[in-house]
């Protein structure tokens, strides 16, 4: 009795959603009449708004318990970015697991078109708003998230059942989650979740801003950093040809900052006459600098030229820093990826003063930095214009940071993270 009442409610409720989508008049049909003609034209579509309302309307992990299937231990489903993008830790881990293993993976995405493109390549992809995803997710053995379980994935109800690996989008920079007072909701309702972790010396901030037992963080490294050491100069030259770059630029330098919550305007800080200076030193040093902003940055009043050029938002940022000689970053977590491959780097932290009251960093920067910290433009076009000064003597301040925040140099985080769980898994069972 309660269950059709609810179905009832949630089939008004949908109709008057469907009349505002589709622009139909409410007098020309009564809603089952109007059902009937919508399910004749597409079906999926229909279930994708019947799926959102529920999660608008907060049902959505009341209806998922409805997929009560057993859990498939070989059952692995991955998701990033919110759902937008094939990319970060999950992507490196579904390429692995797919190639390396009897694991059926499954990547989870609510883009139309990433579904499309995934789909031509061959892989099993599910478009996040559809029975199926949800009936998949119910019976997952595991649930591999960068971003957070309800965003990457649709807020389901998981199966307590379903190992989740938290495996976050980078190493810690700047403060987060309950460091800046934001709730962690997965972690308290799922017992079998588990984060990764790049090393033993920043476990103290993921359990701080997490609120995660010590015994959950599995220390791997990063499975996107694996690409950084499989990497060699074929493939080199061939990620240059990918995004256009000429083979004529002696040195390629890579500008990544960080988003800031106050501005979402990507920008390069420097005056008129710094910028000038910039170009001269670009063009004179034969040297090219991409500009990739964060993904949620608008870009205005900034323009690509010869020497300059600015990158899609969402391209892979390890297949940057593959093809890069030199990062300008500020609080950014590409930082520590860089770092890794033991190329040197120039911090830019231009409103560090704003930036340590919020969100906050978990460092000062002098003790990370392992080249020039600058402010200001003309700090920063000194620091490009003496690179053949300090570099040398940042090799061992780099190898210096690099041993401390990340215990694994190898390239295997993926094998490592899969080692290490069927390990936990033995040893609980």
């Amino acid at each position: 009795m309660v269950f059709r009442k609810l179905k009832s409610f949630l089939y008004k409720i949908l109709y008057f959603k469907l009349l505002r989508d589709f622009s139909v008049s409410i007098t020309k049909f009564n809603y089952l009449a109007f059902f009937k003609n919508i399910f004749n034209r597409d079906f999926n579509s229909i279930i994708e708004v019947f799926i959102r309302l529920l999660n608008k309307t907060n049902l959505l992990k009341s209806f998922s318990d409805i997929f009560n299937s057993p859990i498939s231990k070989n059952v692995v489903c991955f998701g990033s970015m919110m759902g937008k993008k094939f990319i970060d830790n999950p992507k490196y881990l579904f390429l692995y697991l797919k190639s390396n293993s009897n694991y059926c993976c499954y990547w989870f995405t609510n883009s139309k078109e990433l579904y499309k493109n995934l789909k031509n390549k061959g892989d099993q992809v599910i478009y996040s708003f559809s029975f199926k995803a949800i009936k998949i997710l119910r019976s997952a053995g595991y649930v591999i998230t960068a971003w957070g379980l309800n965003i990457d994935f649709p807020p389901i109800s998981f199966s307590k059942e379903t190992i989740i690996i938290q495996t976050w989008h980078g190493h810690q920079f700047k403060k987060i989650f309950a460091d800046i007072g934001k709730p962690v909701k997965d972690l308290e309702i799922y017992k079998n979740y588990y984060l990764i972790s790049p090393s033993q010396n920043i476990n103290k901030y993921l359990i701080s801003a997490f609120k995660i037992d010590p015994s959950k963080i599995i220390i791997t490294g990063l499975p996107r950093n694996d690409i950084l050491f499989q990497s060699n100069e074929k493939f080199k030259e061939e990620l240059k040809k990918k995004y256009n770059i000429s083979n004529k630029f002696k040195r390629i330098i890579l500008y990544a900052p960080t988003f800031r919550k106050q501005h979402l305007i990507a920008k390069f800080p420097l005056i008129k006459e710094d910028f000038k200076d910039l170009t001269k030193f670009l063009i004179e040093t034969n040297a090219l600098l991409i500009c990739k902003f964060h993904f949620i940055d608008k870009i205005k009043s900034f323009k690509s030229s010869e020497n300059i050029i600015i990158i899609d938002k969402f391209v892979d940022t390890q297949e940057l820093i593959i093809i890069s000689d030199l990062l300008i970053t500020d609080y950014s977590t590409i930082y520590f990826d860089f770092i890794l491959m033991q190329k040197p780097v120039i911090l830019f932290p231009y409103d560090l003063e704003d930036y340590i009251k919020y969100p906050g960093l978990y460092y000062k920067l002098e003790d990370i930095a392992v080249g020039p910290i600058v402010k200001n433009g003309k700090e920063l076009i000194s620091s490009l214009k003496t690179l053949s000064n300090w570099i040398p003597k940042a090799k061992m301040r780099i190898n210096e940071v690099r041993n401390k925040y990340w215990d694994y140099h190898d390239g295997k985080s993926c094998e490592r993270l899969f080692n290490k769980l069927n390990l936990k898994l033995k040893e609980k069972n």
